[in-house]
């Protein structure tokens, strides 16, 4: 019922041909809109409005250019003269090239951000100065955005793509700043991975990658624009976030080096067997070098590799050594595991006050170019230590891979310094 008051209102969606945008053209129409679908491709257009059966005289295939000035201006024109006042903007038109800021060409990455940016500029220009005669109707630009501008994911070939879809984000916003006082509200949607033939012909994103990844499909899309819509007027939803439900905070951790202290047993063995099996280059650093042999037998059939070094961690000579030999041989570490402990005789406290006092000279020789940790607070872990003290004081106790999965999940989470696990008899 929210959605009447759009019924025979006039809506503009770019990138209608295909995939997000012909998702939300479909939607919207069936919401009673009236659609101009923008794209070169306009007999694809033809095709969809074909399919919706008594409404495909509200779908109208509007042929345009968004990185030419003169089309867009002409298909705004268009709209203007035989539809009448724009209520609603959809910038959905996007691309990406397959490239990288290495070995990328200039006109790769001029096409990307003449679409994404300069194109949905021109477009927002144009429906802005027609919602505006029109000052006492309500109005809405929604920018499709990508989580890829907030969080910039490890994807071979991404290019300039994540900073296109940044820019779009301070579009938004100064947008707003403009509109003030006025009608027309700014929305940014920002999806995850969405399944269209536009990422399935991306290298990376083979079709059976797709069908083992959460993902969204082009309706979820369209189901975030008809929320938008669906709001009164008073309400501005200014960022709409989706994320496929399951979606793995590894997705932004793939490909990544690992450093694990202690891997030998408990926690820092839980760690390691995790992030191998996730894929993770793991180096482990222990004074048993017999056990982390062993420990790289148990996972040799994994995804990810592990990288045995010996190292004493009470001396920073080996810490020297050690710090020398991953620069050498891996560049560098994106992750530090902090778990080395004295697992022999409880009695030699000197050992362990060096051990954990050493652990930052550890840090910071691995992390001196890194500018973000994280802190995680376990409560009482089963580990060998307490093992027998735990068989004669019953209690509940955390897992050592609860902590493995608390370090794998923490690399989601931006802006939150600690995460604090208990177990949940406390």
């Amino acid at each position: 019922r929210r959605m009447e008051r759009w019924n025979g209102k006039v809506a503009v969606v770019t990138g209608a041909s295909a995939g997000i945008g012909a998702a939300i053209v479909r939607n919207l129409v069936k919401q009673g809109m009236i659609v101009a679908g923008f794209a070169r491709r306009v007999e694809k257009i033809k095709e969809i409005a074909d399919c919706l059966k008594d409404s495909s005289d509200k779908l109208h295939a509007v042929e345009c250019d968004v990185t030419k000035e003169e089309s867009v201006t002409v298909a705004f024109a268009w709209v203007k003269n035989n539809l009448g006042p724009i209520s609603v903007l959809v910038n959905s038109a996007g691309i990406i090239k397959e490239s990288s800021l290495i070995d990328g060409t200039l006109e790769d990455w001029r096409s990307v951000f003449d679409v994404n940016v300069l194109g949905l500029c021109l477009c927002t220009r144009e429906a802005v100065r027609m919602m505006r005669e029109t000052a006492d109707e309500d109005a809405i630009v929604i920018h499709v955005n990508s989580l890829a501008a907030e969080r910039v994911p490890s994807v071979p070939g991404f290019s300039v793509y994540p900073a296109s879809k940044r820019a779009i984000t301070g579009l938004a916003m100064t947008l707003r700043h403009e509109l003030a006082g006025t009608r027309i509200r700014v929305t940014n949607i920002s999806p995850g991975l969405v399944a269209t033939k536009f990422m399935a012909s991306y290298s990376v994103f083979s079709p059976e990658t797709m069908a083992a990844m959460p993902v969204l499909n082009p309706d979820d899309v369209a189901a975030a624009v008809i929320y938008v819509l669906s709001n009164p007027p008073h309400v501005l939803i200014q960022d709409v976030v989706l994320r496929p439900l399951g979606e793995s905070c590894m997705n932004t951790l793939t490909n990544k080096i690992a450093l694990v202290t202690g891997a030998c047993s408990g926690i820092g063995k839980a760690v390691t067997e995790e992030l191998v099996s996730k894929g993770f280059k793991v180096i482990d650093l222990s004074n048993d070098i017999n056990k982390l042999k062993l420990l790289v037998d148990e996972l040799k059939d994994k995804s990810g590799k592990l990288y045995p070094l010996q190292c004493d961690l009470s001396l920073p000579n080996e810490i020297e050594s050690a710090s020398e030999w991953i620069e050498k041989n891996l560049g560098s570490v994106d992750i530090l595991v902090n778990s080395a402990n004295i697992n022999d005789d409880i009695q030699e406290f000197k050992k362990i006050i060096d051990i954990n006092l050493l652990d930052s000279l550890l840090t910071k020789k691995i992390l001196q170019l890194k500018d973000k940790s994280r802190n995680i607070c376990p409560g009482l872990m089963e580990t060998e230590l307490n093992q027998q003290w735990l068989k004669e004081n019953s209690r509940l106790a955390l897992k050592p891979k609860d902590v493995a999965d608390a370090i794998l999940c923490s690399g989601e989470r931006a802006y939150q310094e600690s995460y604090y696990y208990t177990h949940s008899g406390d």
